[in-house]
C-alpha cells in the first residue's frame, strides 16, 4: 500500500516513537535479572549476618549455642564420616585474614568452620561405566542458580543397588547439603531424594546443630570466600580441606528455622517477578513485528487520517503521488533506439 506524502510522514514519526519505546522497554527488562540476582545475594547476607532477623530476636530469647558443646560432640566422642568409618580431624582456629572474606554477622553468634561442625563425604574419583537406574548420580549442571532444591527433571543417570557397590560409590542421603568445588564452587543444595555425587561435589551430613536449608545458604552467601580459597589450573578447584573451611555463624534452631523461612519468602517474591519480566519480555519482542503490521495496514494512523482529509485527497491523494510516481519514471526511462532499414 502507498500512502500519501504527509501521511507516509506521520506513519514514520510515529514508527520512530513506538520503536524507540519497545527499545527502552526491551532495556530495562534486560537489566532486571542482574537486579534480581543482586537482591537475592543481598537477602542472603542479611540472612547469615543476623539483620534479617533482628525484630525476631527482639521478641524472642533463643537460648545460643555454646560451640565449645559442639566441639565436645563432634570431636570428643569420635564423631566420624556418616557411615564411612573416617574419623573427624580438628580444624585449624579461624585466622583473622579470613574474616574480610566472610559475611559479617552482627549478633555475636559463634563462627565454626563447616569441617568442625558436619561430617564430610568426598565422593570416589572413578566414574561408574554403567547407569542401571535407581539412586540419581548428580553433577554440577543439576544445580540451580537462584535455589537450593535440586533440578532432578535434569538428571539423566542413576546407579542400582549392585553398581553402587561394584564402584564403591557413595550414597548421600536425603536431607543432607552438598556444594560444587569443581568449576562453579559454592553453589549449594539440600538433597530432597539419596543421591550419589561425582568428584566435582562435596557433602555435608548435617546434625542436630544446624538445619540444612541454613548451612546451604550460609555457603551461598559466602560464594566469594570459596572463590578466593579454590586453585585453578583450567577450572577452579576446592579440596576436601578447602571445602570445610568456611567459618559460617551459628544461630539458635529457632533462629536458623525463622531465617529460612524469611529468606525462602524473599525469593518466592524474587520469582514470581522473574516470571513476569520473562512473560513481558516475550510480549515485548512481538511488538516491533506487530507495529510494524499496523503502520502498512494503516491502523496508527486512522484517527489522523478522520483529522486531517485535505491532506490525503484531491492532489494530496494516494492516487496522484502514484500517477506523478508513474511518469517520473517514464520520462527517466531510455528511449528504445529505432534500427535505419537498410536501402
Amino acid at each position: 500500500p502507498l500512502p500519501p506524502l504527509a501521511e507516509q510522514k506521520v506513519i514514520a514519526d510515529k514508527l520512530d516513537s513506538l520503536l524507540a519505546q519497545v527499545e527502552t522497554t526491551k532495556a530495562r527488562l534486560d537489566r532486571i535479572p542482574d537486579i534480581l540476582k543482586r537482591f537475592r545475594q543481598s537477602v542472603l547476607a542479611a540472612a547469615v549476618s543476623g539483620r534479617l532477623t533482628e525484630d525476631w530476636r527482639r521478641e524472642y530469647s533463643p537460648e545460643k549455642i555454646d560451640p565449645q558443646v559442639v566441639a565436645n560432640e563432634m570431636f570428643g566422642h569420635g564423631l566420624t564420616h556418616g557411615n564411612f568409618g573416617k574419623k573427624l580431624d580438628r580444624a585449624q582456629e579461624i585466622t583473622p585474614d579470613e574474616l574480610p572474606l566472610v559475611v559479617e554477622h552482627v549478633e555475636k553468634w559463634p563462627l565454626i568452620r563447616i569441617g568442625a561442625l558436619c561430617s564430610c563425604v568426598v565422593p570416589n574419583r572413578d566414574k561408574p561405566k554403567k547407569f542401571s537406574g535407581g539412586y540419581h548420580w548428580l553433577l554440577t549442571p543439576n544445580f540451580q542458580e537462584q535455589s537450593i532444591w535440586i533440578d532432578y527433571s535434569s538428571i539423566e543417570k542413576g546407579l542400582s543397588e549392585d553398581e553402587v557397590y561394584e564402584y564403591k560409590a557413595k550414597v548421600i542421603k536425603h536431607g543432607n547439603v552438598i556444594m560444587t568445588c569443581i568449576g562453579r564452587v559454592g553453589l549449594s543444595a539440600v538433597l530432597e531424594e539419596d543421591a550419589v555425587i561425582n568428584q566435582q561435589l562435596h557433602a555435608f551430613l548435617v546434625n542436630k546443630f544446624i538445619k540444612p536449608e541454613y548451612l546451604a545458604y550460609c555457603i551461598r552467601a559466602n560464594i566469594r570466600f570459596f572463590e578466593d580459597k579454590s586453585t585453578s589450573t583450567t577450572v577452579n578447584y576446592l579440596n576436601k580441606t578447602a571445602c570445610n573451611s568456611l567459618p559460617i555463624p551459628l544461630p539458635p534452631l529457632e533462629e536458623q528455622t525463622e531465617i529460612v523461612r524469611r529468606v525462602e519468602q524473599l525469593f518466592t517474591y524474587a520469582d514470581k517477578i522473574e516470571q513476569q519480566v520473562t512473560t513481558a519480555t516475550e510480549r515485548v519482542n512481538t511488538l516491533t513485528q506487530s507495529i510494524l503490521a499496523k503502520a502498512f495496514r494503516g491502523e496508527l494512523t486512522q484517527d489522523w487520517r478522520a483529522a486531517n482529509p485535505e491532506l490525503i485527497s484531491g492532489d494530496n491523494s494516494a492516487a496522484v503521488l502514484l500517477e506523478k510516481i508513474k511518469a517520473e519514471r517514464a520520462a527517466q526511462a531510455p528511449k528504445k533506439r529505432t534500427r535505419k532499414k537498410k536501402s
